[in-house]
């Protein structure tokens, strides 16, 4: 009679049933055994205090299943996930790919770009101030290999005597046009090249440029500064003896002779005390 018994109750119990059960026993939840609405309002009846465990269901066989074991907590202190961010953020790229292309590519890159708005600019400029640096350091690292090289190549006269010329300029307005010279580099009228520093003359009175910017059917300019003795430096003269081949006076005292600086200097102290008292 037994045995009866116990196959009708196999035989009354349901597909869904069995599910829940299978269900409570492998998630160990009392709850994932009750149909709808079965035991509702006894649990609802039961509130559960803060710390309190779940208790074991009723058709919990422990032969069958183990030993009861109450199923684990969340532990929210654990969890360092920053929800709002990721929330706020995944907001953004869902909003912004229901506006045109919401391909995997296009989302990745929305994603990418939330990434390096929060980092890129920091990161950015600390990466384009120390480029910027080193950048800085190799001119002036090539600046004065080439200051080096030059200061071993270059035929700065007889004892070194136009060295301090290197690395200067001269300029001077005449006849409506800038020129500029700067020995051991370039020449110029105003924007236009007169050619890049070849070297002394034979007599070392002569800087010659030459390679300039090419004439309208001619050649390339070319320009001869001929040094004369003076009291100071400064071009004096520039003419055009043949088309686009110019020649320049520069005065200058490293030019003058023994005993024909002081000279100069006599002739230049008179015509200025001159002029001073003929004024008075």
């Amino acid at each position: 009679e037994e045995e009866e018994e116990y196959e009708e109750d196999e035989e009354t119990e349901t597909d869904e049933d069995v599910g829940r059960k299978i269900a409570s026993r492998w998630t160990r939840d009392p709850d994932a055994a009750q149909k709808d609405g079965s035991g509702g309002e006894d649990r609802a009846s039961e509130p559960e205090t803060e710390g309190s465990e779940p208790k074991k269901p009723e058709s919990w066989d422990e032969e069958e299943d183990g030993p009861w074991e109450a199923p684990a907590k969340a532990n929210d202190a654990e969890d360092d996930f920053d929800y709002d961010t990721f929330q706020k953020e995944t907001e953004t790229i869902e909003s912004d790919s229901g506006k045109g292309d919401n391909s995997f590519l296009s989302i990745f890159k929305k994603g990418v770009d939330i990434v390096k708005s929060v980092f890129e600019k920091s990161e950015f400029d600390k990466v384009q101030s120390e480029l910027n640096k080193q950048t800085d350091e190799l001119k002036k690292m090539k600046a004065e290999l080439k200051k080096m090289k030059d200061l071993i190549q270059l035929d700065f006269g007889e004892n070194n005597k136009f060295l301090n010329f290197y690395g200067q300029c001269f300029k001077k307005v005449i006849e409506k046009y800038t020129y500029e010279v700067c020995p051991f580099g370039t020449a110029k009228q105003d924007h236009t090249s007169l050619g890049t520093y070849q070297g002394l003359s034979e007599d070392q009175k002569t800087f010659v440029f030459s390679n300039g910017a090419k004439c309208w059917n001619g050649p390339h300019r070319s320009i001869r500064v001929n040094l004369l003795c003076g009291t100071k430096n400064e071009i004096t003269k520039v003419g055009e003896p043949s088309v686009c081949e110019y020649s320049a006076d520069f005065t200058t005292p490293v030019a003058c002779e023994e005993g024909e600086l002081e000279a100069k200097r006599r002739d230049y102290k008179f015509l200025t005390e001159g002029k001073f008292h003929d004024e008075l």
